[in-house]
């Protein structure tokens, strides 16, 4: 129960920026936060080495969760909005799930892993010595880890480009306003005009046809 509860400032730093790391990977794309994620986690698991029967949780445990928890918070949220952003609208559900499930079956799959590995196995967990060399090279090894987790994000995260603004389509009045009718335009429609007298007179005599002619008022003066 110490033990668990000595990695709770993970879990709070986590939960309250987390938010504003999401935020922030819409507003300048995910590839920053990931980049600088990556690196802070790689710190935290570096400082673990110092760890020992006689280092002080204030002094050697809290800083290093404390940074832990910075650099989660940093590429957790954009790392899962570009995995949700990477498949269609219709496969959004499908995307969620097959990115829970392959988080946590690398994250089961890498603590069986690297005890292993390192030798510590069977009756190793009772030997001091033994035990505190595979903890220094499991922190190496995670510090590689989120190492080169932020050149892969570097290299092939890329900001999405801008989406092109909708067409926004004309509307065609009618008498009654709300029957107006939205219909979209390809190029700019063209404009008609009025033919002027000379046109008319010119096409009058070309078709025959007599030219429109302005009607004339007649001002009657009154006479006293």
């Amino acid at each position: 129960m110490v033990a668990g509860s000595a990695l709770v400032p993970v879990t709070v730093m986590t939960l309250l920026l987390s938010g504003t790391s999401g935020r922030l990977a819409q507003r300048i794309g995910p590839r920053p936060p990931l980049v600088a994620g990556c690196p802070l986690c790689a710190m935290a698991s570096m400082l673990a080495v110092r760890i020992g029967p006689h280092a002080g949780y204030w002094t050697a445990v809290l800083p290093l969760a404390v940074l832990f928890g910075l650099g989660l918070a940093a590429l957790l949220p954009p790392l899962t909005a570009s995995a949700m952003n990477s498949a269609p609208d219709s496969l959004a559900g499908l995307a969620s799930g097959v990115n829970n499930a392959v988080t946590r079956v690398a994250g089961r799959l890498w603590i069986a892993a690297l005890p292993p590995i390192t030798g510590l196995t069977g009756a190793a967990y009772a030997d001091r010595v033994q035990f505190r060399s595979s903890f220094a090279q499991i922190s190496w090894i995670c510090a590689a880890a989120f190492a080169c987790a932020a050149v892969l994000a570097a290299t092939f995260i890329t900001r999405p480009g801008r989406p092109t603004p909708a067409r926004r389509p004309a509307l065609i009045q009618t008498p009654v306003p709300h029957l107006a009718c939205p219909v979209a335009f390809r190029h700019a429609p063209r404009q008609i005009r009025e033919p002027n007298s000379s046109q008319a007179t010119n096409r009058s005599r070309v078709t025959g046809t007599p030219s429109p002619s302005r009607p004339r008022i007649d001002h009657v003066r009154a006479e006293a």
